[in-house]
């Protein structure tokens, strides 16, 4: 019994009488067409709004691991979307002792020759600034940037653990250089743990969720808050956080699963000025204890009070 998809007749009708994906493909350049192509390099090499060119480390005069040239691209896109706020295109990439990679707004396809300029350009300009950067230069900077940060130190990381050499070209201005030991400065300034605030909240609710791996001195806790209860910054209906495995293994002790609590959260954020995520929160459980029910006194306002008293009459 031969099953329809091993009939190598059958795939060849689907692929040519549906019009699949392989009837839809441009052929490869021939080559006479090499001199197009040699245009067409050099005319991104003038007139792209960044060029990006890498060299040293695993990268040979006229080829590049395939997987390095791809997370590079990648980790250039995310960090040029995050500081332009609209997506960037990858127009090429060309051997020359190095290989470059030249980026560019999207722009439709058609007779048009020049890049329109704009949003990759604008973020070229501004992340070049911090290419060559050192201490609190650099750190002044990137704090200026903020969250999109987070995208160039892992571009950073890049360009220290694979040992190449970064040349950051936005177009009509100078080519700014990243070695490998100005990246990894680079990384370890943006790590290093800002200066924090913390403050505490109380809490009311269920304590649904008790996890902690053996012999491990944290875990966490969830509470399932109710209606009436203060909440932290950013919350939902439910909060999670770490807390002291002895302090979980209290809380079990004591019956408190699903059983109303009340809790002491520890809430901490950097100092503003300090961090690239300034709106990054920490948050840590502190004491957990029985607690008023939902349906409570406590959590009652006064109209709810007058409701439920008896009638006089």
């Amino acid at each position: 019994m031969v099953n329809p998809s091993d009939d190598p007749e059958e795939g060849k009708k689907g692929s040519e009488g549906s019009g699949g994906p392989s009837k839809d493909l441009p052929p490869p350049p021939s080559p006479d067409q090499l001199d197009d192509i040699e245009f067409i390099v050099g005319d991104l090499a003038a007139n792209s709004p960044l060029a990006v060119t890498v060299a040293s480390g695993p990268i040979g005069k006229s080829f590049a691991p395939a997987d390095v040239i791809g997370k590079l691209a990648t980790k250039i896109g995310a960090l040029v979307h995050q500081v332009a706020g609209s997506e960037t295109m990858l127009y090429g990439i060309a051997p020359g002792n190095s290989m470059t990679l030249f980026f560019g707004d999207p722009k439709p396809d058609g007779p048009q020759t020049e890049f329109p300029l704009g949003a990759t350009e604008s973020a070229a300009v501004r992340i070049a600034e911090l290419v060559e950067a050192e201490a609190d230069e650099f750190m002044e900077k990137a704090l200026a940037v903020g969250a999109p940060m987070v995208r160039y130190d892992e571009l950073a990381q890049l360009v220290q653990s694979e040992g190449m050499v970064l040349s950051w070209k936005p177009r009509n201005a100078p080519a700014r250089r990243l070695t490998p030991d100005a990246a990894g400065r680079q990384h370890t300034r943006l790590q290093r743990p800002p200066e924090m605030t913390e403050w505490d909240i109380p809490v009311n609710g269920i304590l649904y969720r008790l996890i902690a791996e053996p012999g491990a001195d944290k875990g966490t806790a969830g509470i399932h808050l109710f209606h009436w209860s203060d909440k932290p910054p950013a919350a939902g209906p439910k909060v999670i956080a770490g807390a002291r495995t002895q302090l979980l293994d209290v809380a079990l002790d004591n019956g408190l699963f699903r059983k109303p609590v009340k809790a002491r959260l520890r809430i901490r954020r950097p100092k503003p000025g300090e961090s690239i995520a300034p709106e990054r929160i920490e948050k840590e459980w502190i004491s957990i204890e029985p607690g008023e029910t939902e349906d409570s006194g406590y959590g009652m306002s006064l109209d709810d009070l007058l409701d439920t008293e008896p009638d006089s009459n």
